[in-house]
């Protein structure tokens, strides 16, 4: 069985965990949004092809704005829950804790 544990920051990792982050540049880890979501198609692409998608027991995703901006919480994670269930994983759970 699979636990699937999504950290945002992984399509979007703006802050670096540094209040600073305007000063720096991280190249690469503030993608826009279309690209985050194209990221999130991908994740569950593969994960359907390599044929993981039945053995996922539990889902778990994990959300900081120390990392993952606030601004693309609602549309990022719409869009992930959406690339859930277009893989057929049961997301009840996952959308009555968040309350998109």
């Amino acid at each position: 069985y699979i636990f699937l544990h999504i950290d945002m920051e992984f399509f979007n990792n703006r802050f670096n965990g540094s209040s600073d982050w305007k000063n720096y540049s991280y190249s690469g880890t503030d993608p826009d949004i279309s690209l985050q979501q194209q990221l999130m198609e991908e994740v569950f692409e593969n994960l359907e092809n390599a044929d993981l998608i039945k053995n996922i027991q539990h889902i778990s995703i994990g959300v900081s704005p120390g990392f993952y901006p606030l601004e693309y919480w609602e549309v990022g994670l719409s869009h992930l829950l959406s690339c859930m269930e277009n893989v057929g994983l049961n997301i009840s759970k996952l959308k009555n804790t968040l309350r998109l």
